[in-house]
């Protein structure tokens, strides 16, 4: 799925919801650069037996590339994270747990973005010739 329909399926719905909390997860970019990413959710605001959610919430964002998964960062408690820039080229998912009180939600479903190769600039055809009168005085 390209990162435009991606987009547009989050805008749309606006949700990719956890399975237990109720957790929503959309993301956008942090600038129109392909490389950055921001992640913002809503935080859930009742336990999985609809009793409201009082104490301070915690999120843990777990990142998956190409193929291999680790923490990315743990104990945030905000709800947006900007993932340090640049992301290298490759598919890049990521994944959200909310933890109250020591216990940990599951996780959301992954959203992904894939960051292309860079593109090889067109090689220079002509070169100019080296600048002329040049001196200091």
């Amino acid at each position: 799925m390209n990162d435009t329909l991606l987009r547009a399926v989050l805008t749309k719905y606006l949700i990719a919801v956890m399975v237990g909390l109720g957790l929503l997860l959309a993301w956008s970019f942090a600038s129109s650069a392909v490389n950055d990413a921001t992640l913002n959710w809503t935080a859930p605001t009742q336990y999985e037996d609809d009793t409201v959610i009082i104490s301070p919430i915690t999120y843990t964002v777990i990142e998956e590339f190409n193929g291999t998964s680790v923490v990315r960062i743990k104990n945030l408690s905000s709800t947006t994270y900007l993932i340090p820039p640049p992301l290298e080229p490759g598919k890049h998912c990521w994944r959200l747990r909310a933890t109250v009180n020591g216990v940990d939600s599951k996780s959301t479903l992954a959203i992904c973005k894939t960051v292309p190769e860079p593109s090889v600039p067109p090689p220079v055809s002509k070169r100019p010739k080296i600048p002329t009168a040049f001196a200091v005085s």
